[in-house]
């Protein structure tokens, strides 16, 4: 393999993984706020709202701790790229939408 075709293929896989990184934190930064107004608008408490928000802190934390200690011992990073793309095939494959609500269910 030339130099310069090596250098597009890392180049690609860099492009991939900083698009994957801003989808990952949109989506987290997004949906914390929705889920807290949608808490609100169930009049949930101060208390469930904050453990609520906590363990979107939480989770990350320690998946980021077991995945770092992996990826030391792995020797091979695609061992931990296919389990990702794995996940993303069966959410995107099946995932439905949430049956809609009448109006009665969800307050205004």
């Amino acid at each position: 393999m030339t130099d310069s075709a090596r250098g597009v293929s890392s180049s690609a896989w860099l492009w991939l993984l900083v698009a994957c990184a801003v989808l990952t934190q949109s989506t987290v930064n997004l949906l914390r706020p929705v889920t807290s107004y949608k808490l609100l608008a169930l009049q949930a408490d101060s208390v469930t709202i904050g453990l609520t928000t906590a363990a979107y802190a939480l989770v990350p934390l320690f998946t980021a701790v077991w995945l770092g200690r992996y990826s030391d011992r792995a020797p091979q990073l695609k061992l931990l790229a296919w389990p990702g793309w794995a996940c993303w095939w069966l959410v995107g494959h099946f995932w439905r939408p949430l049956p809609r609500y009448g109006p009665s269910y969800w307050p205004a």
